[in-house]
C-alpha cells in the first residue's frame, strides 16, 4: 500500500432518482473537494437535466472515464451506491489493496454481512468524509489494517467459486 498515492478517488455515473446536488454521488464529489489530493468525479449523466449537468461541470465535478487500473494508483477508494451491485467495485478496490470508503450506503447485499465498519471498510457521509480521510492519513497502520481485512473478505466471499455457490444456494432455496 506504500507505493500508492495518498489520495481519495472515485469515478462513476450520476445515478438514482434524486437528480440534484443532494444526490449521494454528487454530494460525495462535492465533499471530496475539501480533501487535499482527492480526485472524485462523475463520468456520465444518464437521465440528468441539462441544467444539473451544467452545474456539475461548472463546479468541476466531471471527468472522462478512466481505465480500471487507475484505481490501483490511489490509497482510498469511494464506494457509493449506484444502479448496480457494489460487488464489482468492492472486488476491484480490495484486489488492488485499497481502503474502501463506503459513502452513505443504503443498499444491503447478501455478502455485506461479512463487512465490519472500521475493520474492513470505513463508513463516511458528506459531513464526515474529510475528517475520515484525515484520520486515516494520521493513522497509516489503521488504513493498512482495513485494506488487508477488506482484501481478505474479497478473497474469501467474492471469489468466483464462492459467488457461484452462494447463487446456487439462493436458487435452490427459491425452488424448494
Amino acid at each position: 500500500m506504500e507505493e500508492k498515492k495518498d489520495s481519495l478517488y472515485f469515478r462513476g455515473a450520476i445515478t438514482g432518482q434524486l437528480q440534484s446536488l443532494e444526490n449521494p454521488r454528487v454530494a460525495a464529489c462535492l465533499a471530496a473537494k475539501q480533501i487535499p489530493d482527492a480526485d472524485c468525479k462523475l463520468t456520465s449523466f444518464p437521465q440528468t437535466t441539462a441544467s444539473l449537468v451544467n452545474e456539475i461541470k461548472t463546479r468541476k465535478l466531471s471527468a472522462k472515464k478512466d481505465k480500471v487500473f487507475a484505481l490501483n494508483k490511489h490509497r482510498y477508494l469511494l464506494d457509493i451506491d449506484g444502479n448496480t451491485s457494489s460487488w464489482h467495485r468492492f472486488l476491484l478496490t480490495d484486489t488492488f489493496g485499497c481502503v474502501p470508503i463506503r459513502f452513505e450506503t443504503q443498499w444491503i447485499e447478501c455478502w455485506h454481512k461479512h463487512l465490519k465498519a472500521n475493520h474492513s471498510f470505513v463508513p463516511a457521509t458528506r459531513h464526515t468524509l474529510a475528517e475520515d480521510i484525515d484520520s486515516l492519513r494520521k493513522q497509516p497502520d489503521k488504513a493498512i489494517f482495513i485494506a488487508r481485512n477488506a482484501s481478505s473478505i474479497t478473497r474469501k466471499y467474492l471469489s468466483l467459486n464462492h459467488s457461484q455457490k452462494m447463487f446456487e444456494e439462493a436458487w435452490f432455496d427459491r425452488c424448494e
